[in-house]
């Protein structure tokens, strides 16, 4: 059952029910044993939206979003579709300009003329399920600027987290992208919001479920190891690297289990010197580790 189906230091923290306390240190105990063997920083927030118990790791550093952060972005653009400020249907010019920028775009491998106009549905599928730079800054664009977005985070009850920087501006300047941070519980308790349709009517909320489960980008990490008819709605962010330190390697997401449950699991790594595909496989282990667990909890 999906999600749209359903709903119509090292710290740690744990809450959990008494009836399986116990296996939930033995589920502490497997995550720390992964994140042993990380050549960084690894910030993860794990929440079972049902019943609410929660545990985390490194719950405090400021982790760079990347491209996580196009999930608050979308948040915020379907609020405004909500209030009738935008619409799905209405028309976003791609210029000839816009296609010239060096960047991670299918939008622009498919259009690398330009001069056509999307429509802002089509441009929030690409930006979320491809994870489209370009399509990424047409929003921010569209919306007033990235201060917009924070502002709305914020406003929602988001606090532990900042959006400043464009993608257009992080790939200019390295040191931008730690300007988008945030903790681990923020994007958990977007998670939450979405799960529970918080922050946007029933249509919207369940569009922007779709367009996350149909996400095929990055298939290695959280997905990478779970059985491939496990539904997943999730967001992910890499950046590059510099001298062997990679800045980020993150996703995000909700993990239908076999019980009918639904777990909310992000995952930062920062400043890390393990090459991209070992940071991608510890992820995939938490992740598997995580569902092993909660999928085999009798609630």
């Amino acid at each position: 059952m999906s999600i749209k189906s359903l709903i119509g230091i090292f710290a740690l923290s744990c809450t959990c029910s008494l009836g399986y306390s116990r296996s939930m240190n033995e589920l502490r105990q497997r995550i720390k044993s992964i994140t042993d063997t990380t050549k960084g920083i690894i910030g993860i927030s794990v929440h079972e939206l049902e019943t609410g118990d929660t545990l985390t790791f490194n719950a405090q550093h400021h982790y760079p979003m990347l491209s996580t952060y196009k999930l608050p972005l979308a948040l915020a653009i379907l609020h405004k579709v909500n209030q009738g400020v935008l619409k799905l249907d209405q028309k976003i010019h791609v210029s000839a300009k816009d296609v010239k920028q060096d960047t991670w775009s299918p939008i622009i491998e498919q259009y690398p003329q330009g001069n056509i106009d999307l429509s802002l549905k089509e441009v929030l599928e690409y930006t979320i399920a491809q994870s489209d730079n370009l399509g990424c800054d047409l929003l921010f664009r569209l919306i007033g600027g990235t201060h917009i977005v924070n502002e709305y985070i914020h406003s929602v009850g988001i606090d532990s987290m900042e959006i400043v920087a464009t993608e257009e501006e992080m790939h200019k300047k390295w040191n931008a992208q730690y300007k988008n941070w945030c903790l681990p519980n923020a994007m958990d308790k977007i998670l939450e919001d979405i799960f529970h349709q918080k922050l946007l009517d029933k249509t919207l909320n369940a569009l922007l479920i779709q367009i996350l489960e149909s996400t095929s980008f990055r298939p290695e990490r959280i997905r990478g190891l779970l059985p491939k008819e496990t539904v997943v709605a999730h967001k992910t962010g890499t950046s590059g690297t510099r001298l062997n330190v990679r800045a980020a390697c993150n996703d995000l997401g909700i993990i239908t289990l076999p019980n009918g449950h639904h777990v909310a699991l992000v995952i930062f790594i920062t400043q890390s010197k393990s090459p991209l595909p070992i940071e991608e496989h510890q992820i995939a282990l938490i992740s598997r580790a995580v569902y092993d667990f909660f999928a085999a909890v009798n609630h």
